[in-house]
């Protein structure tokens, strides 16, 4: 029977399986096929030994993973071209915490900054920010926050302490449950 369905699953094929199974009591693969119109698809089978008063049944679980598998490449193709685009920006690029806290800079923040990634890691934006901007003008992350898309101009420090003017846009990321991520 499986071997009409799957092609790969010859009869000492199948035997091995079930060796497999009496000491793993699940095995797993994926197989393609091709079904009634000719469109080829991936199907995970699932196959699990149940034994009950000294009977053995085998129990065969397939599901279509074909749109799954072509979401995953399609997921994975647009996350290179995000990381492409974000790592070779010639603007700086930050994500911040919602407490301020920096967790991401792309390479061009770095250069122009002088720090590295692990110091600035470690470091609040307030903490590269002028303090003359900060004594005398009001920035709280948390306000930025609140409004969707914000764009201020602010003077940061490189690690050299020489003021780099730049015009920094901050677009809040909320989760599925509308909270600030």
């Amino acid at each position: 029977f499986l071997g009409i369905i799957f092609k790969e699953i010859s009869t000492s094929y199948f035997h091995s399986i079930k060796g497999q199974l009496k000491s793993e009591k699940v095995w797993s693969n994926r197989f393609p096929y091709i079904n009634r119109k000719g469109k080829k698809l991936l199907i995970e089978s699932r196959f699990t030994l149940v034994e009950e008063d000294e009977k053995e049944t085998i129990i065969l679980f397939c599901s279509d993973i074909s749109r799954r598998i072509e979401a995953e490449y399609e997921l994975r193709l647009s996350e290179e071209r995000y990381r492409t685009i974000v790592t070779n920006a010639q603007e700086y690029i930050a994500i911040l915490e919602p407490d301020g806290r920096i967790s991401y800079v792309n390479p061009s923040f770095i250069l122009s900054t002088g720090y590295n990634e692990k110091e600035l890691f470690k470091m609040n934006i307030r903490e590269i920010i002028s303090p003359d901007y900060l004594l005398k003008n009001k920035f709280e992350i948390e306000s930025l926050s609140k409004n969707k898309n914000q764009s201020i101009e602010l003077p940061i420090l490189s690690k050299q302490k020489k003021i780099l003017y730049i015009l920094a846009a901050f677009s809040p990321i909320y989760g599925d449950n509308n909270q600030l991520k």
